[in-house]
């Protein structure tokens, strides 16, 4: 037996723990039944018979099953039904709101680039009026062809003076001109775009120039040879040949005698016709662009002067004449070559030497997009023989905001001795309408004697014959007169006197107009009157007997007397004074002699949505489904089921960064780029997380998470931010710039990369705070950093100034307006000049999109 004292008990403990290295998250969402099918199985219920509900109870497994949560409202139901009656109502509204809507504007694709093709083929000098009238009209024959235009616009103005038709620049030695070449090349662009050619000629061309024609002189000082020194040139004999001389310089006082202006000797001034006045100031008008006019030309002997746009001197003589523009290339315009361009181009295409012997006569057509045709154009009366009508063609395009233009100019004289006047003037009514024929008397004045066969010929205005009326043998050294019955329609026409041979020996302007019938509306004070007047040639004319006939008679029959405005009232048939006819279309039936013309009245009520049936089965179909949704909504059973996903949910990593590896970041992307000092994107700052490794991987973060991280840095002033970049808040102490000026920097260094263009950067300029080229044409930059350094960027821009194009440079629309204020604001010199400088163009402002915008669109060019 064993020794219980000896026996040993040994105790081994095992200790077991749970150490889980991954957890485990369960997710579960409520499936709620939707809806239809609550409804359906109210419907279910609704429907099926107690019995078989009782079955159903029968089969159901003997094990208890979770009972069912009580029924309550459900205002998801309700919710439901009235989204669906929200949307009924709108699709209903929207239909009605279209129906009753006007109709919208066709849509008209992109059109493409308009063209003009005109030709003026012939001109006739056509008398005018009453026998013994002075006045003529000028009938001019065009031809014109015109293409993806929305309407076309013709002008016809008749001068006094031969008009040139040839354009031309004198090329000689030239003072303060410097913007020349680029003044020549815009120049020549403005005047091309209207059909106008421009070619340079030399002193020894302008010697044997054509007559008729305009020289454009931009020496700055009158060469010697335009004065007559070693030349055959003098302001006379230019004039006498009917050329017209637009001088851009000096005074006559100096000339330029080589490369050098030198003093005019006395004896010539004394010899020209033409004075200077360097005392009366002058002031451009009219959107003249010439800045600082220097004199005043007046005439002398039989030459005469007249100012045009407020500064420029107008001296001629017959049909030539000098145009002085009182100022440099350069001086004039500010080395604005553009603006130079524009007012002289002004000039050329305006002739402000001529005197015009009439108003314009303006003929528009429209709804077409394109048209062709050939027919006459008539110009007001005026009473010389002979003149020079200048024809403006206008187009308008949606394809361009800018209208296309040409012009042509024809000479015309009266080729017949003899006249042909129409007894009742110029407007001729129809002889269907008045019953009586048109009295035309004719003044033959032919130097020999004869009486051929004649015949009054009526020509439209596309020159077709519409009517010939024989008149025997006529004297063409007598008097005589005729008596013809004009049935033509509307419209202007040339009735000519001319004999076998289709010799013209007279010709006349007449219109045949109508008498118009036009509804004016109901009185105001009666709204049973209704208002109509009698026009005719859109002037009020009064009419002997004419009756009006309503709907047929059944609103009556009237007759009036010696009228010119129709009133008729209706009271007896509207039953008050205050009432209109019924709504509908109403027939006002005129009659006079011949005249037959019927007006229309529609009357009809304002549309209303209230008086459609649709709006009304729209109300009832909204509140039997609100009434379905209430009623199932208040007896609802809620059935709740788990959703259960089948993979684990994704474990994310929290990765600890200290501030300085993320403020880190900004000077290594300016490394990588070779920048310094330059504002970083989002993007960019959220590329530069994959260069930081944790745990030997690479960092890939989220947008929302950099716009955190650099929202927490802003808060700690650490990051600032500007135009949507982002920078170290220490580089301002560094550069002595704010953040908006370096954000500016980095938008125009986007800029210049995106559009190749060359610029300097920070610090690079000390002229301007950047300097960009673009297309040839240096441009200065000058950044608006706010009202702390307002000195400074005035000084800078002042230097800039004339050496280019200087441009400040803002962030935003609201520091641009900033600083117009407070430039407005300010009594010191500085801010008043270069307010003066913006206004003329000399200083532009723009933000940084805009600065964009400018040089895509001098890159177009």
């Amino acid at each position: 037996m064993v020794d219980i004292d000896k026996v040993k008990i040994q105790k081994k403990l095992y200790r077991f723990d749970i150490k889980r290295r991954y957890q485990y998250e369960n997710h579960y969402r409520v499936i709620e039944r939707s809806p239809l099918e609550q409804i359906r199985d109210e419907l279910n219920k609704l429907f099926a018979s107690k019995e078989k509900e009782k079955k159903a109870k029968k089969k159901e497994a003997p094990l208890a099953a979770p009972s069912k949560p009580p029924g309550g409202f459900n205002f998801a139901v309700l919710g439901a039904a009235l989204l669906i009656a929200l949307i009924v109502l709108g699709i209903a509204w929207i239909y009605l709101t279209v129906q009753l809507a006007p109709p919208p504007e066709e849509f008209k694709p992109a059109a493409d680039k308009p063209e003009l093709m005109n030709t003026i083929v012939s001109g006739e000098v056509l008398n005018s009026g009453q026998r013994g009238s002075l006045n003529h009209r000028a009938a001019v024959f065009v031809e014109y062809n015109t293409s993806n235009l929305d309407n076309y616009t013709i002008i016809l103005t008749p001068y006094e003076q031969k008009i040139p038709s040839e354009v031309f620049v004198l090329n000689s030695e030239k003072i303060e001109a410097s913007i020349y070449p680029d003044f020549m090349r815009e120049l020549r662009h403005r005047l091309g775009s209207r059909n106008v050619m421009l070619n340079e000629i030399s002193i020894k061309q302008l010697e044997t120039i054509p007559e008729g024609a305009i020289v454009i002189v931009p020496s700055g000082v009158v060469p010697k040879e335009l004065l007559g020194y070693d030349s055959r040139i003098s302001m006379n004999k230019l004039a006498n040949r009917g050329v017209v001389v637009i001088y851009i310089g000096q005074p006559f006082t100096q000339m330029l005698n080589g490369t050098l202006a030198v003093s005019t000797p006395k004896e010539k001034l004394n010899e020209l016709p033409v004075t200077f006045d360097e005392t009366t100031p002058l002031q451009s008008e009219q959107n003249f662009s010439l800045f600082q006019p220097l004199y005043r030309a007046g005439s002398k002997g039989t030459w005469v002067s007249r100012i045009a746009y407020g500064s420029v001197s107008v001296v001629r003589r017959n049909n030539g004449a000098f145009v002085f523009v009182p100022q440099t290339l350069d001086g004039g315009w500010r080395n604005d070559y553009e603006l130079a361009a524009n007012d002289i181009s002004r000039i050329v295409f305006e002739i402000p030497w001529a005197n015009s012997l009439a108003s314009n006569t303006t003929y528009q057509f429209v709804n077409q997009s394109s048209y062709v045709g050939e027919r006459y154009f008539f110009t007001e009366g005026f009473e010389p023989k002979r003149t020079s009508v200048r024809v403006d063609f206008i187009g308008e395009s949606s394809a361009s905001k800018y209208p296309v233009r040409e012009t042509l100019y024809i000479y015309l004289e009266k080729e017949t001795n003899s006249n042909l006047y129409i007894q009742e003037g110029v407007n001729v009514i129809p002889t269907n309408l008045t019953n009586n024929p048109v009295r035309l008397n004719a003044e033959m004045k032919e130097p020999e004697p004869g009486q051929p066969n004649m015949f009054l010929l009526l020509v439209d205005e596309n020159g077709s014959q519409v009517e010939t009326y024989p008149q025997g043998n006529v004297n063409v050294q007598a008097d005589r007169s005729f008596d013809v019955g004009i049935f033509g329609k509307e419209g202007e026409y040339i009735m000519q006197l001319i004999d076998d041979q289709s010799r013209v020996y007279a010709q006349t302007y007449l219109n045949v107009v109508s008498i118009d019938v036009s509804y004016r509306g109901l009185d105001s004070r009666r709204r049973s009157t209704y208002v109509f007047s009698i026009a005719m040639d859109n002037q009020p004319v009064t009419i002997d007997t004419i009756s009006l006939e309503i709907d047929d008679g059944r609103y009556g029959t009237y007759e009036f007397n010696d009228v010119s405005t129709i009133r008729v009232d209706l009271e007896r048939y509207t039953g008050s004074t205050n009432q209109r006819l019924p709504d509908g279309v109403h027939t006002f039936e005129f009659v006079s002699s011949g005249l037959r013309e019927t007006v229309t009245v529609k009357h009809e009520s304002p549309p209303s949505i209230f008086t459609d049936p649709l709006f009304w089965v729209t109300v009832i179909l909204t509140a039997v489904i609100v009434g379905f949704g209430v009623y199932f909504a208040r007896q609802e059973e809620i059935f709740y089921s788990l959703d259960i996903p089948d993979f684990p949910p994704v474990a994310r990593t929290k990765i600890p960064l200290s501030q300085d590896v993320v403020l880190s970041l900004f000077s290594k992307v300016n490394e990588n780029y070779h920048w310094e000092f330059t504002p970083l994107t989002t993007s960019e700052i959220k590329s530069a997380f994959k260069g930081v490794f944790y745990k030997g991987r690479p960092i890939f973060i989220t947008d929302y998470n950099v716009e955190f991280l650099l929202e927490q840095l802003e808060k700690k002033e650490l990051v600032s931010e500007a135009m949507e970049y982002y920078g170290l808040a220490e580089w301002e102490e560094k550069t002595k710039h704010s953040i908006d000026y370096l954000a500016i920097m980095r938008k125009l260094r986007d800029i210049c990369v995106n559009n190749a263009v060359p610029f300097t950067g920070l610090g690079e300029s000390k002229k301007a705070d950047s300097v960009i080229t673009v297309v040839g044409q240096q441009m200065f930059l000058h950044f608006f950093e706010g009202e702390k350094r307002v000195k400074e960027l005035l000084e800078g821009v002042l230097n800039t100034i004339g050496k280019g194009i200087t441009i400040i440079v803002f962030k935003d629309i609201g520091e641009k307006e900033k600083f117009r204020e407070l430039v407005d604001s300010s009594p010191t010199v500085a801010p008043l000049i270069l307010k003066m400088e913006a206004e003329s163009k000399s200083l532009l402002l723009y933000t940084a999109d805009e600065l964009e915008d400018m040089i895509k669109e001098f890159k177009s060019m």
